[in-house]
């Protein structure tokens, strides 16, 4: 992983002249953030804590996202991501939690490529104009009580090992039902699986 995450990077502004603020070789905590950053790099940065972030760039200008490399065991909750590439991308990257977010209006909602064993439960995948989730190289993925709805909703290239549900237990679901177990399935024109 090191050769990665070793460059020293000072003062870059991205999309907008905002920052663009970049984690190597350390654990983040970035909390209650509202569009201040341009993107946030984790590179290396096992255990990070991001929470209650909100990043929304001008339509056109879909560079920019928070992007995990090689990183581990972070906590990602309660975003709100709208207009960029990739609503969260990760790159190597293991054991992850995404949770209680919002991937709206990007190229892709969540993209993951060689990553393994990420948890993504609670989520809006939402209009999203590639697809809402894409797996390359992928591999035992829980994903569950999200709402996914775009035109094309998800692309998996490689081994199709991921659970897209739990058994059904009793708990309020991502749209307002009493039980828990898969992910609702939509499309912006009405027919979705679920739908």
């Amino acid at each position: 992983t090191g050769r990665y995450c070793n460059q020293k990077f000072t003062n870059f502004l991205g999309t907008g002249n905002m920052p663009i603020v970049i984690y190597n070789n350390t654990a983040a905590n970035i909390q209650h953030v509202y569009g201040n950053y341009s993107e946030i790099v984790l590179c290396n940065a096992d255990d990070s804590i991001l929470y209650n972030i909100t990043m929304n760039h001008t339509i056109g200008q879909r560079r920019n996202s928070i992007l995990l490399v090689r990183t581990d065991n972070a906590n990602i909750s309660d975003l709100n991501v709208s207009s960029s590439y990739a609503g969260i991308y990760l790159f190597y990257s293991n054991n992850n939690t995404i949770n209680n977010s919002k991937f709206s209006d990007n190229s892709y909602g969540i993209f993951m490529r060689n990553s393994l064993q990420n948890n993504v439960t609670g989520n809006r995948i939402i209009l999203n104009t590639a697809r809402g989730i894409y797996f390359t190289s992928e591999n035992r993925h829980l994903i569950y009580n999200n709402l996914i709805n775009n035109t094309n909703n998800f692309f998996i290239a490689g081994t199709l090992n991921n659970q897209w549900n739990i058994s059904k237990i009793s708990g309020a679901n991502i749209y307002g039902g009493a039980n828990l177990g898969g992910n609702l399935w939509a499309t912006p024109t009405k027919t979705g699986y679920s739908q």
